[in-house]
């Protein structure tokens, strides 16, 4: 249960961001963390893994700009088909970095005992809408920062693609990386 996740949205836009490499099992937040998660990933240096629906894409070293910082770290993304949905990536990125970035419009979160600054935000840009979320907490070794990432379009699903794709659910996609969130065990 995703319990101590505040329910107040904070928005701050966004420029420029950018994720250069792009590559639906839903859970009720009453469900045990991870339950709907039947996959796992670990890292390949054993610092952390993280459960996630079937069906999802890895990838480490991808870099992620954001507006606050820049990472390699390890991407997990939900499975996108252009066809059937306006949604371009959905991406749960993780990094650990040297230091905590200054998050607009942050709250505190606590889960698994660990404290994060989050924060929302959203842009939108020549017909495309970004949305994301970033958790950032201190560890001995710098700070360890999650992002949830969902680019579409934002256009009317008519202007999207030939096939009128539905228009993405940002809710149910990152209610899940939330789960996937609660699931990550951590050796930093």
């Amino acid at each position: 249960m995703y319990s101590c996740y505040s329910l107040f949205t904070r928005f701050f836009f966004v420029s420029g961001l950018l994720v250069l490499s792009a590559c639906s099992n839903t859970g009720s937040s009453n469900q045990a963390p991870g339950g709907g998660l039947p996959a796992t990933y670990r890292s390949p240096d054993d610092s952390f893994s993280v459960r996630h629906p079937d069906g999802w894409g890895t990838e480490e070293n991808h870099h992620l700009i954001t507006k606050t910082y820049e990472a390699d770290g390890t991407a997990i993304m939900a499975p996108t088909d252009r066809k059937t949905s306006t949604l371009y990536e959905g991406v749960f990125h993780i990094a650990n970095i040297p230091q905590c970035p200054e998050l607009d419009g942050t709250d505190d979160v606590v889960i698994n005992d660990r404290t994060y600054h989050h924060a929302e935000w959203n842009d939108e840009a020549a017909g495309n809408r970004y949305e994301g979320e970033t958790f950032a907490s201190e560890t001995d070794k710098g700070c360890l920062v999650v992002t949830f990432y969902a680019h579409g379009c934002n256009l009317s699903p008519e202007e999207c693609g030939p096939t009128s794709p539905e228009p993405y659910d940002k809710e149910t996609l990152f209610a899940i990386m939330r789960q996937m969130l609660e699931t990550l065990k951590i050796s930093l």
